[in-house]
């Protein structure tokens, strides 16, 4: 998953016009960060994402006891656990859901109904929206 996740990373910086240290904590990162962003740009955003469907297709999905999504490690699911779908809805819509979203859901994120204190509530993204 480490392979996956960074090469995602470099299909990201391959789409990005300029480099940016924005959320760049380490100092090993922001030293090898215009080395990989020269290097993500040179190779294109189309070779990145070549080698992240040649790493999901080299596994077969009813063999296998995990499938997920191989850019972002927590996407990861026993097959057993979301081949069962329900149909849920949600506002004025409805949409398939693993029949074990609750056990899903609170391993990933524990109590996932309770929100947490206000003062520990951050955005997981660093995006900025503008209206016009």
């Amino acid at each position: 998953m480490a392979k996956a996740k960074g090469i995602s990373s470099l299909a990201y910086l391959s789409t990005r016009k300029y480099l940016s240290f924005s959320g760049t904590k380490s100092w090993k990162r922001k030293i090898i960060k215009p080395f990989a962003f020269t290097f993500a740009k040179i190779m294109g955003k189309a070779f990145f994402e070549k080698r992240l469907l040649s790493m999901a297709y080299s596994y077969e999905y009813d063999k296998s006891e995990f499938v997920g999504c191989v850019v972002w490690e927590r996407e990861v699911f026993r097959r057993a656990d979301i081949d069962n779908m329900i149909l849920h809805d949600f506002e004025e819509n409805q949409f398939w859901i693993p029949k074990q979203y609750h056990q899903i859901l609170t391993g990933f994120y524990g109590d996932y109904m309770q929100l947490p204190p206000e003062k520990e509530r951050e955005p997981h993204h660093l995006y900025y929206a503008y209206k016009k």
